[in-house]
């Protein structure tokens, strides 16, 4: 066979790819876990992190990475919200991923994925990932906390489905003649924080009604649940790794008289209750300042220092 000959039938066997039984075009690729357990992971520690900022337990990345390749044998309320905004991001990132067209064989844009009017289906996207990975629960009292959260982020996705209309078509007037609409889910950062409403509104469930079906049956599907109650983290290693309140950040932008009633709170309760006290520090950043545009509109900056007053534990 030719280079030619060889070169024109791989070019064809690439166009012919099947992806589910299913053509796919140039512009899809066939569904990767781990491409989308990346993205969704980024985005589910960002989005921890923003929720827990000001919290004692602030979602630093090294325990959030923790929990998630070595979860505990018992399951704290900061493992469950782990666990539950994680899950969320990996089904959120996978169903856009259908309806925008991009992964091939699910969506309703998997046919066209040059349309822009494809519905999000939450439902379909988790189906598509227990296909490829193994989402099991154990039968233990575990594995009881952890499929109810599931069914709690899979039932959240779904309401968080709402109606997108555009006009198609424009009438005389001005008025629309015809419109289409598709269901979309809402922003991620408002599901997360659904979740961490959630995670406030916790239940504690002792490891003593493992054969109550009324109790299971009972929990709602907006409440996530968990094994234990939080360490103190005020102390050294109540995790492993952690610091304590040692170094923490509890307000900036202004000197200690001047604090709000909020920075003064969020101090006492970050540094002050956990035996510290709260000292202000002082850093230098260079920045633009006293910007102009010059004659050939270039622009043209100084360079000034701000000092910034920043108050931390120790």
């Amino acid at each position: 066979m030719s280079q030619a000959s060889l070169l024109h039938q791989l070019n064809f066997l690439a166009a012919q790819s099947i992806y589910a039984n299913k053509v796919y075009t140039p512009l899809q690729a066939p569904f990767s876990l781990d491409n989308v357990m990346g993205t969704s992971m980024e985005m589910a520690m960002e989005n921890c992190q923003r929720l827990f900022k000001w919290e004692r337990w602030n979602c630093p990345t090294s325990d959030f990475l923790l929990r998630r390749s070595s979860p505990s044998a018992e399951l704290d309320r900061e493992g469950a919200f782990v666990e539950a905004i994680a899950t969320a991001a990996l089904i959120y990132t996978t169903t856009k991923n259908c309806s925008s067209g991009i992964t091939a064989g699910c969506g309703s844009c998997s046919d066209n994925p040059y349309t822009t009017i494809c519905s999000d289906n939450p439902k379909e996207a988790e189906e598509l990932l227990r296909k490829h990975s193994d989402i099991n629960f154990a039968k233990d009292f575990k594995g009881k906390i952890e499929s109810h959260n599931y069914k709690v982020i899979t039932n959240l996705l779904e309401k968080s489905l709402t109606n997108q209309c555009v006009c198609a078509i424009m009438g005389p007037g001005g008025n629309c003649a015809k419109e289409i609409c598709r269901l979309v889910l809402k922003p991620f950062e408002e599901i997360a924080n659904d979740i961490r409403q959630m995670y406030d509104e916790g239940i504690l469930l002792e490891n003593t009604i493992i054969n109550s079906r009324v109790l299971w049956n009972n929990i709602p599907l907006d409440a996530l649940v968990f094994m234990k109650d939080s360490p103190n983290y005020c102390e050294l290693d109540a995790v492993p790794h952690w610091n304590g309140m040692v170094g923490r950040q509890c307000a900036s932008g202004a000197s200690e008289e001047d604090l709000s009633d909020e920075d003064r709170e969020r101090c006492g309760y970050l540094c002050r209750e956990c035996g510290y006290t709260v000292e202000e520090k002082t850093a230098l950043t260079e920045t633009r300042c006293n910007c102009k545009l010059t004659w050939d509109f270039q622009l043209q900056c100084d360079s000034c220092i701000i000092a910034e007053k920043h108050h931390y534990c120790y």
